[in-house]
């Protein structure tokens, strides 16, 4: 009996759980004998208990990617006060992890500061403070634009936390791959767009769980993390070849796959989950869209 011929019957299984439209990682962890990670395990998890669940992704996509340009662009005035004010709305439909929240926030806390900064001092106006020997001003008007770009960049991640949360990886990889498909007519790749999101997205629980075991197969043998900025770095190389080298393989045998299944990026796929846009999807859309209406009445 050919010695390949197991894999063959073990590959097209591993690439239905992939390509299949699942709805959660069940199967592909009794495949691999791996847990998702902290992050996709939560974030499926929150999307079944937020109140928006009922909404169509794409609905909720479009709401949270229209508050958010909404809060970064929209200037100074009743419309930012009113996107603002949906903020909070939405985090409260939403219910996103308090902790989750903080950690974002905790990410770029150092981009927020810098930016605080940077205006702060750049920005001309009424003179607040000093800096001895250097000749940088502090001034009002700076601390009032940097407070104000900070606040904005704050309001951004907090949403985009919560959406990212509320959304199941796998239906927001439908729902954006259905918003893009007119651009397939202009050439754009859709398919395949979606195909490497939709991988990348399976593919990230398993790398982590290998990176674990990596990581602890190397400090039982005295590996150190080494010390510092530079000696933290030349310490994981170890660590990231042979992780590298397994994601090679793994999209080599996924490539094969794809190939005797004879998968077409552009192909028409059903799904066990039809997505319908009703009253309540309109309506969600329509709420986010008010600041640009009220931006444009005011102009």
């Amino acid at each position: 009996m050919d010695q390949t011929a197991p894999f063959l019957v073990f590959k097209p299984l591993l690439i239905r759980c992939l390509l299949g439209g699942l709805h959660s990682l069940d199967i592909s962890v009794t495949l691999q004998n791996t847990q998702p990670s902290e992050y996709i395990r939560t974030s499926m998890n929150r999307s079944e208990e937020n109140r928006l669940r009922g909404i169509d992704p794409r609905a909720r996509l479009l709401a949270g990617v229209a508050l958010m340009i909404g809060l970064l662009l929209l200037p100074w005035g009743a419309p930012l006060w009113l996107a603002g004010a949906l903020l909070p709305v939405a985090l409260m439909l939403v219910r996103p992890p308090f902790a989750r929240l903080l950690t974002a926030l905790f990410a770029i806390s150092w981009m927020i500061l810098l930016t605080l900064l940077v205006h702060a001092f750049s920005t001309p106006g009424h003179l607040i403070w000093e800096v001895p020997g250097v000749g940088w001003v502090m001034t009002v008007e700076g601390l009032e634009r940097g407070g104000l770009f900070a606040g904005r960049l704050t309001a951004i991640v907090l949403l985009g936390a919560a959406v990212s949360l509320s959304i199941n990886p796998l239906e927001g990889i439908r729902a954006v791959e259905t918003l893009a498909r007119p651009l397939g007519r202009i050439g754009v790749p859709v398919g395949s767009i979606s195909l490497v999101f939709g991988l990348a997205l399976r593919f990230v629980p398993t790398l982590f769980e290998e990176a674990k075991s990596l990581r602890n197969a190397l400090l039982v043998r005295g590996w150190s993390p080494g010390k510092g900025m530079i000696g933290r770095v030349l310490a994981w190389i170890p660590l990231v070849i042979p992780l590298l080298a397994s994601g090679l393989r793994r999209s080599d045998d996924i490539a094969e796959t794809l190939v005797l299944r004879g998968y077409t990026p552009s192909g028409q796929r059903s799904s066990g989950r039809s997505l319908k846009w009703g009253w309540s999807e309109s309506t969600l859309v329509a709420v986010t869209l008010l600041p640009f209406a009220l931006f444009v009445v005011v102009q």
